[in-house]
């Protein structure tokens, strides 16, 4: 059974140096989620936090602003409402350890999963500066990463941002959606289709993500979980992608 449920005016915990991006909110001024009633998130409790760009991903796991420079009690609350990692898919940044630290204080399992879309894994070899052994090393190290975030996603209960919870974010709901070897539970809504002001960058994650599986080979596909055949699959997850996010087919 599926439950609607939507903000309450509860005051919410405020962020240590941390300005909310009210110009990326929904025109709406408030956003409804769609959850099950067996999901073990508190999504009632999550919600109340108003987090700048918070979303569901699915009915375990959640997405929105990073929450670095948020005082540590809203980590608190996360993990006491069902959070047990946290995914930063920040570059490295001077405030990473200290981000850590805070996750771990709070109970929290912190991942950092560095992405943008210029990575060498994105792009087709010898399409970028580095070398092929540069590649292929680069490569090595994002499929480690890459495994670990599917381990992550399938256990779900984890909060997962960058730095504004938006297209970086949701190019890693795509590469989740694309290549999870998990089936996925329903098509994921990227941040364009509840934020006007957002531009709809789906066919610019999928070809990111196509290059990426261009650049895997039989051990990468064992390594990650995939069938030799996979891609037919992906073929299908990319159909239904764009059937959901993009406007004009």
């Amino acid at each position: 059974m599926i439950t609607k449920i939507s903000m309450i005016n509860i005051t919410p915990i405020s962020f240590q140096g941390h300005k909310p991006h009210k110009q990326y909110l929904t025109p709406l001024g408030q956003d409804e989620f769609v959850r099950s009633n067996n999901s073990t998130l508190d999504a009632d409790g999550l919600i109340n936090l108003d987090i700048s760009h918070f979303r569901f991903i699915d009915d375990n796991s959640v997405r929105g602003v990073t929450l670095a420079n948020c005082k540590p009690e809203v980590l608190k609350e996360m993990k006491k409402f069902g959070i047990n990692t946290v995914v930063d898919l920040r570059m490295p940044s001077k405030d990473m350890a200290r981000y850590s630290a805070k996750c771990e204080n709070s109970g929290i399992e912190y991942f950092h999963f560095p992405l943008k879309l210029n990575l060498p894994i994105f792009n087709m070899p010898f399409t970028t500066s580095c070398s092929n052994t540069e590649f292929l090393n680069d490569k090595k190290e994002f499929l480690q990463k890459l495994s670990k975030f599917f381990d992550i996603s399938k256990k779900g209960n984890y909060y997962m941002a960058c730095e504004l919870g938006l297209h970086r974010t949701d190019l890693a709901v795509t590469m989740n959606y694309l290549l999870n070897p998990q089936v996925p539970s329903k098509v994921p809504l990227l941040t364009h289709n509840y934020d006007s002001s957002v531009k709809d960058f789906t066919n610019k994650y999928i070809a990111a993500i196509r290059n990426l599986f261009h650049n895997l080979s039989k051990k990468d596909l064992q390594t990650l979980g995939l069938p030799e055949d996979y891609r037919f699959i992906i073929a299908e997850r990319i159909t239904e992608l764009k059937k959901v996010n993009l406007k004009k087919l």
